[in-house]
């Protein structure tokens, strides 16, 4: 499933990489809309 905005907001707080940890939440958001009903039309 996708990565929670807490990466986000943790990476904004500890001084990290506030533009790669939204990168990759929005990566995440969008391989999950893509596998998730994949993952529906197995398990069903």
């Amino acid at each position: 499933m996708a990565a929670g905005t807490t990466a986000s907001l943790l990476a904004a707080q500890y001084h990290g990489d506030e533009i790669f940890a939204t990168k990759y939440i929005a990566l995440t958001t969008l391989l999950s809309v893509a596998t998730t009903p994949l993952w529906c039309a197995v398990l069903l």
